[in-house]
């Protein structure tokens, strides 16, 4: 990626627009990004990373943050980058969310944060800030923390690499190399390996508590092998001891059922001869007990018929006194209809009454209105008059001044304009009250206004006494057709005044609320009247079927009690006329088969003692063989997951503890310390190089420390220990040397610009100088490096650089040296 111009607007330090052509420093070789402190040079290099990924280079500043304080209000804030790469050009466009003026009136309204990305093939461009980021990421190869490490080293980053802990450094080799797979591939063998313990712990739990419910007799002759059963056992061993044990059991129960069987048979033709006794006697007691019942239920049946006789006759005069009070309620449901038209009738006339007093105040109101216009009128005649008045007097004051207004312009010599005489002996005065001429003109100007407001006043009077006319006279119509007897006689219309009408209304609204309060109770009472009615219908109705089922009843107990009767005659005759067979010996029939059921419940208690322990040692035999296949499969799988597990974690025994993630890291440490060490060794002239320090015992799980071997006196030490000169060295060491690497991993991807923020200000001379050649030389194949540093000597050493000046008044402007 090498850019090619950027454009910064109302950003940072740079309030107006900004644009750096940096095409123009080449596409090789060093230079240099120098400058005023707090200028805005490591702005430049957060602009480029802004507008590619929206962080900034050193991930500190977010976009909102990035609105120059030095900006014009209604200068837009952006970053426009174009930059190259495989030959390909793309503009990249982001702007921050921040506040703005509103287009339209007072105030300030949010500027929503967006981004562009287009293709100078033509291709439609990529919007919204996440898809824009996607885009450059797709197109450059790199995302932001590989951008980061690679090719945008901000201020503080060096150091970071060199001086981190081994779980610190592995953070950063996770986000770099992406080595979180192999921490995901570890975690998921631990977690499978866990979860096929436990299992197989479940099955040997499974196992111990069915060899625990075999049940057996303590007299068995492998009782002591069969109460050392576990699941440790082998299965086949365990397998022998079971089958032998159901085998022996199933002999004692197939003997214990064979004398069981013996013995029922012999019960069966006992309980046949005690059966045949017992039924005879049963016969003899029927006979007799039928014939109690029969007697019973003869009385009962003659008792229900005279109940339902008598409930019959109640029930009867409860209909004939329904019929009755039914009898005066037949016209309720008429009387309903009528009253109910004599209260629409009432309403009608209260709505009548009601319109009839809202007209007679309208019609006070237009008479009001009437005088009112009248009275208004007088007072603009009055005045119009006053206006002729002042008019006419003005008026003519102003033609009896004309003579002093002409005499004024006389002189001696000259004729008169009246009488031709050049000699002016006695000229006329003009009158210190005399009107001028604007103001008769005012005078005739307010008469005509006069006039006009007494025109509008005569016709608005006219109107007013008109409506209150026409309304006074539809008043009289309206009182004549509602209350004719009021307003009308034999010798003519009676005169309608508004007591009068005042009047009638009020007594006509008590003589309606009279009317309306007897209607009232009158409702009241046809409402009760109704509502029984109903009632009485209902339970006439009821009563009526109530009678036919009762009636039913009736005939049915009648016919139940003579058909009672006719079986207890019937009983009476059988017991009469039967000779009843005498009880054979039961009881001692009875005591053999008490014998011979002792006798049975003990065999069966011994049969069933011999099943019970028979079929569930059956279910143990076969769970036991499922279960211990199932256990066989799952060891097969526990034992290479758990080797896989131990491995990918690191904790083999008499092994070193070092897990697969860790183990991959420490391969990418490596391969950056043979990168990083070629330059190390060119700045140091050979004394220093870095090396990985591995685990210090098989427990450990460390292997990213750090250390360095001081070639001039052969020992090993800490890096924390380096001064602050060679602390720097190896820190840019090791980050060009992660540079290289990360481009490596990233699928070959070269960057064709690499930019550091870093001050060299702790190198000596010679370091300098060697630092210088060092970074000198990634520029060879076409590649630009930019430095931003206050060191002296590296303007000295640098010819092209990228100069921020600012200014006093707050902002910042740049331009390029070359």
């Amino acid at each position: 990626m090498r850019p090619l111009k950027l454009t910064l607007s109302a950003f940072g330090p740079y309030a107006g627009t900004t644009t750096l052509p940096l095409e123009q420093l080449g596409k090789g070789g060093l230079y240099l990004v120098t400058g005023d402190t707090g200028a805005g040079k490591t702005t430049l290099f957060d602009a480029i990373t802004y507008a590619l990924y929206d962080h900034s280079s050193g991930g500190v500043r977010d976009g909102a943050m990035l609105r120059s304080k030095y900006a014009d209000p209604g200068t837009p804030t952006f970053v426009e980058l174009e930059f190259e790469v495989r030959g390909q050009r793309y503009t990249v466009r982001r702007n921050p969310e921040y506040l703005r003026p509103k287009a339209r009136g007072d105030g300030f309204t949010t500027e929503k944060a967006d981004a562009a990305l287009t293709y100078a093939d033509g291709r439609p461009p990529v919007t919204k800030a996440k898809e824009v980021t996607a885009a450059v990421i797709d197109i450059i190869g790199l995302d932001y923390n590989q951008f980061s490490q690679i090719a945008m080293i901000a201020q503080g980053q060096f150091t970071r690499l060199l001086n981190a802990t081994t779980e610190e450094r592995s953070k950063i080799f996770r986000k770099l190399f992406r080595t979180q797979r192999y921490q995901k591939l570890q975690e998921a063998l631990a977690e499978e390996n866990s979860a096929l313990t436990a299992r197989r712990a479940a099955l040997n739990a499974k196992l111990d508590a069915v060899l625990a419910g075999i049940s057996y007799d303590a007299a068995d002759p492998e009782a002591e092998a069969l109460g050392a059963l576990s699941a440790q056992m082998p299965p086949d061993a365990v397998t022998t001891l079971l089958e032998g044990l159901t085998a022996r059991q199933e002999a004692a129960a197939a003997q214990a059922a064979d004398a069981l069987a013996a013995l029922d048979r012999q019960l069966s033709t006992l309980q046949t001869t005690l059966g045949a006794a017992e039924q005879a006697e049963r016969q003899r007691q029927e006979v007799a007990g039928e014939l109690a019942k029969a007697r019973s239920t003869a009385q009962l049946e003659s008792a229900k018929a005279n109940t339902r006789r008598k409930t019959l006759e109640a029930l009867d005069a409860a209909l004939t006194a329904s019929e009755a009070e039914l009898a005066t309620l037949a016209d309720a449901d008429t009387r309903r209809v009528e009253l109910e038209a004599e209260a629409a009738r009432l309403a009608q006339r209260e709505t009548a009454l009601n319109e009839l007093a809202r007209s007679l105040t309208e019609c006070q109101h237009r008479n009001t209105a009437a005088r009112t216009a009248q009275e208004a009128y007088r007072q603009a005649a009055d005045r119009q008059a006053e206006a002729h008045s002042a008019r006419d007097t003005l008026e003519r004051a102003f033609l009896d001044a004309q003579a002093g207004l002409l005499a004024q312009t006389l002189e001696e010599g000259a004729a008169c304009p009246v009488c031709g005489s050049t000699h002016h002996p006695a000229k006329a005065h003009l009158p210190r009250t005399a009107p001028t001429e604007v103001q008769v003109n005012q005078a005739k100007q307010a008469a005509a206004q006069a006039d006009s407001a007494a025109q509008e006043a005569s016709a608005a009077a006219r109107e007013a006494l008109t409506r209150e006319q026409e309304g006074r006279a539809q008043l009289r119509k309206d009182a004549e057709a509602l209350l004719p007897e009021r307003f009308t006689s034999p010798e003519g219309p009676v005169p309608l005044t508004v007591s009068l009408l005042k009047t009638a209304l009020a007594e006509e609204n008590d003589a309606l609320h009279t009317a309306q309060a007897d209607l009232k109770q009158r409702q009241t009472k046809n409402h009760t009247d109704c509502r029984r009615k109903k009632e009485l219908e209902a339970q006439r109705k009821a009563q009526a079927e109530q009678r036919t089922a009762l009636e039913a009843q009736v005939t049915a107990t009648q016919q139940a009690s003579a058909a009672a009767q006719a079986a207890v005659q019937t009983l009476e005759a059988r017991q009469a006329a039967e000779q009843i067979a005498q009880p054979q010996k039961i009881a001692a029939l009875k005591a053999e088969q008490n014998e011979l059921l002792a006798r049975r419940k003990a065999l069966a208690a011994q049969e069933k003692d011999l099943n019970a322990r028979l079929l569930p040692n059956r279910r143990a035999l076969a769970d036991h063989r499922k279960l211990a296949d199932q256990r066989d499969a799952l060891d097969a799988r526990w034992q290479w997951v758990n080797a896989l597990a131990s491995t990918a974690g690191g904790t083999l025994s008499s092994k070193q503890k070092i897990r697969l993630e860790a183990y991959i890291q420490m391969n990418y440490l490596d391969r950056i310390l043979v990168h990083a060490n070629t330059r190390l060794m060119q700045m140091t002239a050979g004394q220093y190089e870095l090396e990985r320090i591995g685990a210090e015992n098989q427990r450990s799980q460390s292997g990213l420390d750090l250390g360095v071997i001081d070639h001039y006196n052969g020992t090993r030490r800490s890096v924390k220990t380096l001064s602050g000169g060679e602390s720097f060295k190896a820190s840019l060491a090791l980050a060009l040397g992660l540079s290289d690497e990360v481009q490596s991993t990233a699928g070959g991807i070269r960057l064709d610009t690499l930019f550091l923020d870093e001050g060299f200000g702790s190198l000596d001379e010679e370091s300098l100088e060697q630092a210088i050649r060092v970074l000198s030389g990634l520029t060879e194949g076409d590649r630009l490096v930019g430095i931003i540093s206050h060191v002296a000597a590296l303007k000295d050493r640098i010819d092209r650089q990228v100069v921020v000046h600012k200014e006093r008044s707050g902002g910042s402007w740049v331009e390029i040296v070359t």
